[in-house]
């Protein structure tokens, strides 16, 4: 067995070549040989590592993540450097062609094209006919190789042919890709609040759906909310039976089904059957629901989570239901982006539920890929790191770069770093998986492809621009959306980081 580790150095990751901080190489055994004839890469989005505060190497030399341990003691380790930007779809990119964005043609999440309007996004960087250069999993597949690729970037529409396996890449604008949502009460307040964050990658579906409650129509029920849970209508009854008005718990159902009752704060539903429509198709999946907060006059929160595997979001089909099988439910991530769960301080809580069932649902994932379906490469993403580590509910009270920092309590910040340290050895549990399945012909890679760091500060550039009159916008009144008048405007900062002239 031949173990490569790369981890990210201070807060990035995203090249192929490991360094230490001073540019020399971080060697600590010796390179694969030449007999390994099979991959197994692992890449969780966002590990962040470094040598002061998210110090892997030592956790792991102290015990804490013994499965990291073993590729330290075998194989090549250090930290790396990302490409730029620093994120998602242009370091996978780059980690998965060996070329850089201006080779392989992905700078951004959504991009805009040369010659097309600025007003909307016209290429999708998640989506594999966005790159230029081919991937490693088509290089590998044309040696004869079988490959499995398991919820990774850039991998959908698939690309691998009759002998490959394809399952769910995040974003890739392929299948019956179902969003977990947030419904919660009618504001007008909040939608403005919101804007466009609401919606997936700010123009996209909506994340957050506003419901207004009707009143209650028996005794014993606080009031009632009917649901579209992506076509099919839930209703959501709020017990309340002391009669105070604020609910103890939530009842779901359709008119056909019922879908089980969730305490306020508690651990929600359990999954139940479904069928959603997808393009004129019946899609078989499940829904389960999380009561984030509820109160009185109609004030709530909810989370409906929908299992995230389906056959039309794997290639062949039936990989999808064999996966079932063996993991369950899908829960490949838990919120989506822009975050929707950084609001109420129960969405913490409703995070950390989904981040464990998410980790536990890749463990048993990644045993069921390397003990049954055996391919020859395996190449498998987990998005949950990069969210933990980029909402509110951490990264300000462990990092000591943060501005919050210093003003968070000695017990939170032990809480939150128990927390992030779970997390962790969920990653690092993963990791068995691979080597429980790895041989002497097998070659064992740890990669992350960028890190998190506290923001303290912001550049509002288009503030700049609107002030040197280079930037003409209005707002839309009822979403307090930006809205650019295209027409009187010269230069404009568009999400992630590109400035349009």
């Amino acid at each position: 067995m031949h173990f490569l580790s790369f981890f990210a150095l201070s807060v990035f990751i995203g090249c192929s070549s490991p360094s230490t901080s001073d540019g020399a190489p971080a060697v600590e055994a010796g390179a694969p040989g030449p007999t390994a004839t099979k991959l197994h890469w692992f890449i969780p989005d966002g590990m962040r590592a470094d040598p002061v505060t998210f110090q892997v190497f030592t956790w792991a030399q102290e015990g804490k993540l013994p499965n990291i341990a073993k590729l330290m003691a075998r194989g090549t380790w250090g930290h790396s450097v990302p490409t730029f930007p620093s994120h998602t779809p242009t370091n996978f990119a780059t980690l998965l062609t060996g070329s850089s964005p201006a080779v392989h043609g992905i700078a951004d999440g959504p991009m805009r094209v040369e010659g097309r309007p600025l007003a909307r996004p016209s290429v999708g960087g998640f989506s594999s006919s966005a790159k230029k250069a081919a991937p490693a999993w088509s290089i590998l597949e044309q040696t004869g190789r079988s490959v499995y690729l398991l919820s990774v970037p850039g991998s959908t529409p698939p690309e691998l042919g009759a002998g490959g396996t394809t399952v769910r890449g995040r974003w890739g604008g392929w299948g019956a890709d179902f969003a977990n949502l947030i419904f919660e009460s009618e504001s007008a307040a909040r939608r403005k609040e919101l804007g466009r964050t609401a919606k997936l990658f700010m123009h996209g579906a909506a994340l957050t759906r506003f419901v207004v409650p009707q009143p209650a129509q028996s005794p014993g029920v606080a009031y009632t909310a009917d649901l579209d849970v992506h076509g099919l209508s839930v209703r959501a009854v709020f017990g309340d039976a002391d009669g105070d008005g604020a609910p103890e718990s939530v009842a779901f159902g359709t008119g056909e089904a019922d879908l089980g009752r969730a305490a306020v704060g508690g651990e929600g539903t359990d999954w139940s059957p479904v069928s959603l429509a997808w393009k004129g198709a019946d899609v078989e999946t499940h829904l389960r629901f999380f009561v984030i907060e509820a109160g009185a006059e109609g004030h709530f929160r909810l989370r409906a989570q929908v299992d995230q595997l389906n056959r039309f979001v794997a290639q062949p089909p039936e990989a999808a239901e064999r996966l079932r099988e063996a993991a369950g439910p899908m829960v490949d991530f838990v919120d989506n982006f822009p975050a929707q769960l950084i609001h109420a301080e129960g969405e913490r809580e409703a995070f950390l539920l989904e981040a464990r069932q998410s980790l536990a649902w890749h463990r048993a994932a990644a045993a069921h890929v390397v003990g049954t379906e055996k391919p020859d490469v395996f190449i498998h993403d987990i998005y949950t790191p990069n969210q933990m580590l980029t909402r509110r509910w951490w990264m300000g009270a462990i990092d000591r770069d943060s501005v919050h920092h210093a003003g968070t309590p000695e017990a939170e910040r032990a809480a939150r770093w128990a927390e992030v340290l779970e997390m962790y050895q969920g990653l690092d549990a993963i990791v068995g998986e691979a080597l429980v399945g790895a041989d002497e012909d097998t070659v064992v890679v740890l990669s992350s492809d960028h890190g998190a760091a506290p923001m303290n500060r912001q550049v509002r550039l288009n503030n700049l621009f609107a002030d040197k009159g280079w930037l003409a916008t209005s707002v839309d009144p009822e979403t307090g959306a930006p809205i650019v008048d295209w027409d009187r405007s010269q230069v404009v900062f568009l999400n992630m980081y590109s400035v349009f002239i």
